[in-house]
């Protein structure tokens, strides 16, 4: 007999809203009765003998299985006529002493269309406790939406000794779906934004055993991931039934917030308001559409040398970016095509607020510990902005090589990095930090032409384009348009 795995990591939730076609439930019979049941195994409702576990019902069916007796059957056209709504998966609770596969036979359509019997098996493997089966009907191609009889074969090996078997808590799983969609109908790459998901999310595998045994595998999770585009910026499981739930999500947008009501594995899960670890990527969208805490945050984002632009959702200081100083947008004035802009140098910079380093050391990644993550709001400053998605940087000031240089057609800025909007009649962008009469950095259209001069006085170059104003000149201070410039 093949042997089907079936994990019994599930997280259930009591805040679903959506609605699940039950189709058997012990509480609704009096104990002693058969529970609507046929015949056949004798079946009885009693007390459930373990309701510590996944299933806290009271009341639940018994029956004994023997060697010629290991079946079920429970009709739903006498007292139910449910209608799947192509809905294929039904699950069941089993609690049974052996493991073996558990086989279930859909037939006698209510509809009045042709008899069918549509048949699938998954692996209990609970060993005397309880577990909840699914099957995956979805390759069952006969089965219409109204089911008449379920027949339950607690065991598809040989029975050698009577063995008590208990049932609950039959259901057909409600269809996972994204903002309102079915995930089946969702196109591929069409999601974009912050994603609500209702209904149930499963992974998984059974069998089709209408004639041979043919395996039948689903993953709600990988079949999100195909749908989604790297625009989507949260999804919320909050709310949903999950079966073997992990994080799909982050080889399309490692930036994705998932919000859930336990916590599973993958970075970005955040359950009851914390995550143990955030990941955050310059080369993708964010967006934090509730504030969370974070044990741990891990940023991949280029940093340079010196002067880097950056912006955060969460607060942060000089010692955590390695820089001597960061400084917050202070004022601009533009005169004679040359825009000065003053920033003031702060112990801590607030989440989701532009600013600028000065003194950093170069990385590739940087690492934060205790962060509180910020609800992101709808803008991240006016003059001096920040940026949390990649895009076009055309015609905008942006750090380059410890300079504010404007950008050019094909210029593009990551997230986690801030630009200055350009002023009107700018040609050049000079910048302090703390100290306005301190040294500067200074880039200049390139058609300007300027004088170079050491800090004694002495002429070093004479009208030459602003953008080679410093280009072969030794280490030390010049002085350039009146402004101090630092040649490191």
């Amino acid at each position: 007999m093949k042997k089907q795995l079936l994990l019994s990591c599930l997280m259930l939730s009591s805040m679903a809203t959506f609605a699940q076609t039950v189709l058997w439930d012990g509480e609704t019979y009096d104990l002693g009765s058969r529970g609507g049941c046929w015949d056949d195994g004798a079946p009885t409702v009693v007390t459930n003998p373990d309701q510590s576990g996944i299933n806290t019902s009271a009341k639940c069916l018994s029956f004994t299985m023997t060697s010629g007796s290991k079946v079920v059957k429970v009709p739903f056209r006498d007292w139910i006529q449910p209608n799947l709504a192509g809905n294929r998966r039904i699950s069941l609770m089993i609690k049974r002493a052996g493991n073996s596969n558990v086989n279930i036979e859909i037939s006698d359509p209510t509809d009045g269309s042709a008899g069918y019997w549509e048949k699938a098996a998954a692996w209990y493997g609970g060993s005397g406790s309880w577990q909840k089966v699914v099957l995956d009907f979805s390759t069952n191609t006969a089965m219409n939406d109204f089911p008449g009889v379920m027949t339950i074969t607690a065991s598809t090996d040989d029975v050698t000794a009577d063995e008590m078997v208990y049932i609950d808590n039959i259901v057909v799983e409600p269809l996972p779906t994204v903002n309102g969609t079915p995930l089946k109908d969702i196109t591929d790459g069409s999601l974009t934004g912050d994603l609500t998901l209702t209904g149930s999310w499963m992974k998984g595998d059974c069998q089709n055993t209408d004639g041979g045994w043919v395996p039948v595998t689903y993953n709600d999770f990988e079949t999100l991931a195909a749908k989604i585009s790297p625009n989507v910026t949260s999804v919320d499981f909050r709310g949903t039934i999950l079966k073997d739930v992990y994080n799909a999500l982050g080889g399309v947008n490692p930036n994705i917030l998932t919000y859930a009501d336990q916590t599973f594995d993958g970075s970005n899960v955040i359950a009851n308001g914390a995550t143990a670890q955030l990941d955050l990527n310059e080369g993708f969208a964010f967006k934090a559409k509730e504030g969370f805490t974070a044990e741990k945050v891990t940023m991949t984002r280029a940093m340079a040398d010196g002067n880097n632009t950056i912006c955060l959702p969460f607060a942060t200081t000089a010692a955590e970016l390695g820089a001597t100083n960061i400084a917050t947008y202070g004022s601009s004035s533009t005169a004679n095509g040359i825009t000065t802009v003053n920033f003031n140098i702060a112990s801590s910079v607030a989440a989701n607020t532009p600013m600028i380093t000065d003194g950093a050391t170069a990385s590739a990644t940087q690492e934060f510990a205790g962060k509180t993550i910020v609800a992101t709001p709808a803008s991240l400053g006016t003059t001096f902005v920040g940026v949390y998605a990649p895009q076009s940087a055309t015609n905008l000031w942006g750090i380059d090589s410890n300079e504010f240089k404007l950008g050019g057609t094909d210029a593009t800025i990551n997230a986690f990095h801030a630009y200055l909007t350009p002023a009107a009649g700018a040609k050049s962008m000079v910048f302090s930090i703390g100290d306005p009469t301190g040294i500067s950095s200074l880039s200049q259209a390139a058609n300007t032409l300027v004088d170079v001069y050491t800090v004694t006085g002495a002429q070093v170059r004479s009208q030459v384009s602003a953008g080679n104003a410093t280009n072969g000149l030794a280490k030390g201070i010049y002085v350039i348009n009146n402004k101090k410039v630092i040649v490191r």
